[in-house]
């Protein structure tokens, strides 16, 4: 029953302190501040316990009679009765004869609190406005004015508030303060009515396998209110081919009360194991039935640990998610949900996340920009399927190979992969099969790297390697991929990097015409475009970086009339312009040297080049190669330095493959017709005699 109570109780509460007096300090002018110290779940319709919200305030800032109001949601009630104000305990005082709202000021730190020193009164105002609304107001401030704390507190505990039958959700608290005092306005939450469902989780999904009696994860019951599970049950349904493991689970509580009646009256005791029951019986041991034969106080939360899934048929179990229906006569949330994944032993090799972008002809052995393939992950279906001894090979398809840690091959460890790593954060249990991060490069095509698995994995491994440093061909394809294999059962092929070629070529105009021996045609501004900020590489005082067109065989160009950089901020060195034979290749190149790279793509123009062409030039396209060391770091090539003089300057990783990328600059179109030739056919004796098959008479 509701009881009736009157309005508008004028209360006041004394409370007797020790306290040391000391002047006032001065303070800078702030607001109270409000905060909840805990949040209930409840069930609505009944008398429960909210939370408790504390109010901080400066002492500086009281004055004379200032006030706040509490109020509740429509038809939640205080339960205010009678007008006695007692000392409860310790720092609690309850307001009217019943716990339902009480006061409570710590002794510690806290200028409303008791503290060494004299004996001072300190008074409080409580009036019940509604049954939802409180007003609390602070008489006597002046009291207060000489403590040697600056901060004052008290809380208000909502210890039996009665719930709205008809509410759902969160329960808030309107503050509003006095207008122009230290007390202001504000909305808090202090509890929450749910609809009474059972939520339940699992930590994670564990991986089970034919012929092990396999423990899953914590599964997790937690009432959205008090009394949402009471005397009802949840059954977890299996699919075909499995079983609960009979007696495998314990039951835990977390958090969780009971109502007891003891001499007529009730009072909380903590949940027990023996409150709740779990029977695997249920369809030939498919179904779970967890039942609560309590109803509590407090919304329950528990674990049900230990818990165990085997694999009863195999010709039924299905690989894949383990999902479990949920079924019973509590209302419970969600409706199903993977309690494991049932897998045999195998592992397998995939992409993580996107493929990175490389560089046609970049080394990782030189730069690591634009040189590391993206994320793959080695990834067991149940564990022990890595056994030691056995291996996993990585081969790299698309023309690139993989860079050594080393170029020095006296130096030791110079076999393995560059910088490969596990990325540990997004990897589990990965230290008993990938112990080191050694994977050996086999061949000497270098395109196949090899590791030994260390242990035999007890838990389920998933390994994330990256960082690993590749070198790209200059004519590489558009893609690199890995397709891994080995002993070790691991397998996969998927994309690690896409190439992306470092400049683009192009002519500024329309391509002329060339005859065989002819000399001196102008071409058309020929245009080198970057495709990336720093796609073409810098001299960096130990290595000149030099950028070549390089003609066909038979092609004499002239040196450039400008070479400049028409966008961006690249740096070229304008006197090393020239235009020089390389006898390695029979070809004339004209070259540039780059002195610095650039923060913005940028385009190089070279103007004025006139060609001669001798009569071994084929006809069809002349097409310019775009060659160097600026543009490609692993061809093995000769390149030029100031002297005049050709060295080798860079790695070897694909001899005869330097160039990135070519265009057409003219055409060798048919020669001219040469002079025809006459046949003529004599005969001794005769005048008559034939010319290109015509028959002729000699006059004698």
């Amino acid at each position: 029953m509701r009881r009736a109570r009157s309005k508008k109780l004028a209360i006041m509460i004394l409370f007797t302190f020790m306290a040391t007096l000391f002047a006032a300090v001065p303070m800078a002018s702030a607001s109270a501040s409000y905060s909840v110290t805990s949040v209930s779940q409840v069930s609505a319709g009944e008398w429960q316990e909210l939370g408790s919200v504390k109010v901080l305030f400066h002492m500086a800032e009281l004055k004379d009679s200032q006030y706040l109001t509490l109020r509740l949601p429509s038809d939640f009630e205080f339960g205010l009765d009678g007008t006695d104000v007692a000392h409860d305990s310790g720092a609690n005082y309850k307001i009217g004869n019943n716990d339902n709202v009480t006061l409570r000021i710590p002794a510690i730190k806290n200028a409303l609190s008791s503290v060494e020193g004299d004996v001072y009164t300190q008074s409080f105002t409580v009036q019940e406005l509604a049954d939802n609304e409180l007003k609390i107001a602070i008489e006597n401030t002046k009291l207060y004015k000489d403590t040697k704390e600056k901060e004052g507190y008290f809380y208000i505990d909502f210890n039996n508030v009665y719930v709205d039958s008809g509410f759902s959700g969160d329960i808030d608290l309107v503050i509003d303060g006095q207008q122009g005092t230290v007390f202001g306005s504000g909305k808090l939450i202090i509890g929450t009515s749910g609809t009474g469902q059972v939520e339940i989780s699992i930590d994670s999904e564990k991986t089970i396998t034919t012929g092990d009696q396999t423990g899953i994860d914590n599964i997790r019951l937690k009432e959205d209110r008090p009394g949402a599970f009471k005397d009802e049950y949840i059954k977890l349904k299996l699919p075909n081919g499995f079983k609960w493991v009979k007696n495998s689970g314990d039951i835990e509580i977390v958090d969780g009360a009971k109502k007891v009646k003891v001499n007529n009256s009730y009072e909380e005791k903590a949940i027990s194991r023996t409150d709740y029951e779990l029977d695997y019986d249920g369809d030939d041991g498919r179904t779970l039935q967890i039942t609560s034969n309590v109803e509590s106080s407090k919304a329950a939360y528990i674990f049900i640990k230990n818990l165990k899934v085997e694999v009863d048929d195999e010709t039924v179990a299905k690989l894949g998610e383990v999902k479990v229906t949920v079924r019973g006569t509590a209302s419970s949330t969600p409706g199903e949900f993977i309690v494991a994944k049932y897998g045999e032993y195998g592992a397998k090799a995939y992409a993580v996340g996107d493929p990175t972008v490389v560089y046609a002809g970049r080394t990782g052995a030189v730069t690591d920009e634009y040189t590391e393939i993206g994320k793959f992950a080695i990834e067991e279906d149940v564990k022990a399927s890595l056994i030691k001894g056995r291996t996993v090979t990585l081969q790299l398809v698309g023309g690139a190979k993989w860079v050594r840690e080393s170029q020095d091959s006296k130096q030791e460890g110079y076999k393995y992969v560059k910088d490969i790593k596990i990325a540990s954060a997004d990897s589990k249990n990965y230290k008993e099969a990938f112990a080191t991060n050694n994977w050996n490069i086999i061949g000497s095509a270098r395109d196949i790297a090899k590791y030994t698995i260390d242990n035999t994995t007890t838990s389920a491994c998933k390994a994330i390697f990256e960082s690993a440093k590749i070198s790209i061909s200059a004519d590489a394809d558009e893609e690199i991929k890995l397709i891994v294999g080995g002993t070790a059962g691991v397998s996969g092929e998927f994309v690690v990097a896409e190439v992306k070629k470092p400049v683009e070529i192009s002519v500024d105009g329309t391509v002329p015409n060339v005859i065989i021996g002819q000399q001196t045609v102008e071409l058309p501004p020929i245009v080198v475009t970057e495709t990336g900020a720093e796609a073409i590489d810098a001299s960096d005082g130990t290595v000149e970086k030099w950028l070549y067109l390089e003609f066909p065989a038979g092609v004499l160009p002239t040196k450039p009339a400008k070479v400049e950089v028409t966008e961006g901020d690249l740096q070229i060195d304008e006197d090393s312009v020239a235009a020089k034979y390389a006898s390695d290749n029979n070809a004339w190149q004209v070259r540039v040297k780059v002195k610095g790279t650039s923060a913005n793509p940028s385009t190089i123009v070279f103007e004025g080049i006139k060609v001669t062409t001798d009569r071994t030039v084929p006809e069809g396209d002349l097409k310019v190669k775009v060659k160097g060391n600026a543009v490609v770091q692993n061809a093995g090539d000769k390149v030029v330095i100031d002297d005049g003089t050709d060295v080798v300057r860079e790695t070897s990783d694909f001899s005869g493959s330097g160039t990135v990328t070519s265009a057409t600059v003219a055409n060798c179109v048919t020669p001219a017709p040469t002079d025809k030739k006459a046949t003529a056919v004599f005969t001794i004796g005769e005048t008559a005699y034939t010319l290109n098959g015509a028959e002729m008479t000699m006059d004698v």
